[in-house]
């Protein structure tokens, strides 16, 4: 798994934590410049004169704390990550990078600790991939691997010149419009007493696009710096099999709220979006009359002691406990597994609930009490989670159970199985676009080129963007729309490529401008890059930025020189 994944965990937002002892807005004194707001983004000042309540209700919230300062580091800092268990420091190096610094702070026991051991401990055990070291840290920034989700407007861009970094941003914190979208045109419209650039409130969304306003960042990987709110709608996240899970797809370590949540039949069948339970603008879950309201509001016979076998009022028969449980190892044991799903100790091969809380009991106790009060545990399940684990081994007798997981009501089981068996086409016309997504990066591991010319024709946009990729990295024929590359080159940042050959249709429609935001957006994650070189020369050149194309020449021609990369 990618450094990104890491590196974002150190300064994870968890939703369910405050810190009301802090005051909002509060930054240090050697924060970088703010970027400009950005066509069409009012700022959070303009957004407080009619949503007093609301904003401050925000500024207390993990997102409005997020930039605000617990401790002052030794050496001093240029800004401050995270809000609710652990806050990390960035500081602009000689090269004009923001570094993580070395030492984070650990908010719940007030004391400092080392990054790279928090980052190891949140990863988890990854067999065959090197431990986190500082060197390996320092090779990376906040730039690169933090700001799409930890900034609220960040722009990235490598001075063609002196090979700085010049990033910027709105805000450290994730304010009102990285959620909400441009607000300019709204609060204008609304000072002229005229309604008609009114915001759509995220709660009215269906719950797919709603959520997604989340899974942009609460997703993990890849993270979306530059992706507008309004294109929720086109987002897809990731469902992915490797070492960093367990064979029925729970991480090992780090968790990501919204892939969990994409598997759940809360949200799968029942319509469920974090804003039913998240409080949209403050801290923590909705204000609640008990500590089961939420569910019980769909699974009333289910709040009873024939259901729970535990004392109602005692913490094991809180819904939570079983169908929410921590799960996860390390540092981050605090956060609930956003599946709703069921403890499953039947399968020594997956955590359960039972055994975290009664440490004591061995897997085969709860499986005992499992059966005896529900009965025959779902023996589709326990067949997926074998092939999986066997699969992973290369063992044959893992088809026949992949076959059967193919059809399993979980997605993640539907994709797992397609990739032992190397079979993307029994999940390219999946009604998730999650799992479709997944058939893209399986058929092009296999290359099956006929199943990524049936992707093309998608009826998501990203989905045909990235088989029309997959298929010219293959070496055919891409006719993938510039309107489709645009949103996958704002949904998956790190893709310097198709954000390359964006910029390559965009200078041939003249778009000069939007083609300079792309090229300089690749060059910060691929600086050896020539041919990226080349055509921001091109692009300095139709600007009048003659000094700029000069160097951006000059650099092409000595990466190339050099054998650097495309």
């Amino acid at each position: 798994m990618r450094l990104l994944l890491s590196v974002l965990a150190v300064i994870a937002v968890a939703l369910l934590v405050t810190l009301p002892q802090l005051e909002p807005r509060k930054v240090l004194q050697q924060e970088p410049e703010p970027a400009p707001l950005g066509e069409g983004y009012a700022g959070v000042d303009v957004c407080k004169r009619c949503h007093a309540r609301e904003t401050e209700a925000w500024e207390r919230s993990p997102h409005g704390l997020h930039a605000t300062p617990r401790a002052e580091p030794a050496g001093g800092a240029d800004g401050a990550i995270g809000s609710s268990w652990m806050q990390a420091y960035i500081k602009r190096d000689l090269r004009g990078y923001h570094r993580i610094q070395a030492r984070c702070y650990d908010l719940r026991e007030e004391r400092w600790r080392s990054v790279v051991t928090v980052l190891q401990a949140i990863r988890g055990p990854r067999p065959g991939e090197p431990a986190i070291t500082t060197t390996a840290l320092a090779d990376r920034s906040f730039e690169i691997d933090c700001a799409g989700c930890h900034a609220s407007g960040p722009r990235l861009r490598i001075d063609p010149a002196t090979q700085q970094m010049r990033s910027s941003w709105r805000d450290l914190a994730i304010d009102c419009e990285a959620c909400h979208g441009p607000g300019a045109a709204h609060a204008q419209a609304w000072s002229r007493l005229d309604d008609g650039a009114s915001l759509a409130p995220l709660n009215r969304l269906p719950a797919r696009t709603a959520t997604a306003v989340c899974g942009r960042c609460h997703g993990g990987p890849p993270a979306v710096g530059d992706y507008d709110p309004a294109d929720a709608v086109h987002f897809v996240g990731l469902l992915e099999e490797g070492p960093h899970v367990r064979p029925d797809g729970t991480p090992v370590g780090q968790m990501y709220q919204y892939a969990a949540f994409l598997r759940s039949p809360c949200h799968l069948e029942g319509g469920l979006a974090c804003t039913d339970c998240h409080a949209v603008h403050g801290p923590g879950l909705k204000p609640q009359p008990h500590a089961d309201a939420m569910c019980v509001r769909c699974h009333e016979t289910y709040a009873s002691h024939a259901h729970t076998h535990h004392a109602m009022d005692g913490p094991g028969a809180r819904c939570t406990a079983c169908h929410m449980p921590p799960l996860f190892e390390g540092l981050l044991g605090h956060q609930r597994d956003h599946r709703i799903g069921v403890p499953l100790p039947a399968s020594p091969y997956v955590a359960n609930a039972c055994t975290k809380c009664h440490a004591d009991k061995p897997p085969r106790w709860a499986d005992r009490a499992w059966r005896r009060w529900w009965g025959t545990p779902p023996a589709q399940t326990l067949d997926a989670i074998q092939g999986v684990r066997l699969g992973r081994d290369g063992d044959p007798q893992a088809r026949d159970l992949l076959r059967a997981a193919k059809a399993h009501a979980d997605p993640w089981f539907r994709v797992a199985a397609a990739y032992h068996l190397r079979d993307p086409e029994s999940i390219a016309d999946d009604a998730l676009p999650e799992v479709r997504m997944a058939a893209v990066r399986v058929a092009e591991h296999v290359r099956d080129v006929e199943v990524l010319k049936r992707l093309m024709r998608d009826g998501h946009a990203a989905i045909r963007a990235a088989a029309g990729m997959a298929l010219w990295k293959l070496g055919h024929e891409d006719v993938t729309s510039t309107d489709d590359r645009r949103i996958l080159a704002r949904q998956e940042r790190e893709r310097t490529t198709v954000r390359v050959r964006l910029a390559r249709e965009l200078v041939a429609a003249g778009a000069w401008e939007e083609a300079l935001a792309h090229l300089e957006a690749a060059l910060a994650y691929r600086p050896d890059a020539p041919d990226a070189w080349r055509r921001l020369a091109e692009v300095y050149e139709a600007l009048g930025r003659q000094a700029e194309a000069r160097a951006a020449r000059a650099r092409a021609h000595a990466l190339r020189t050099l054998g650097g990369g495309r």
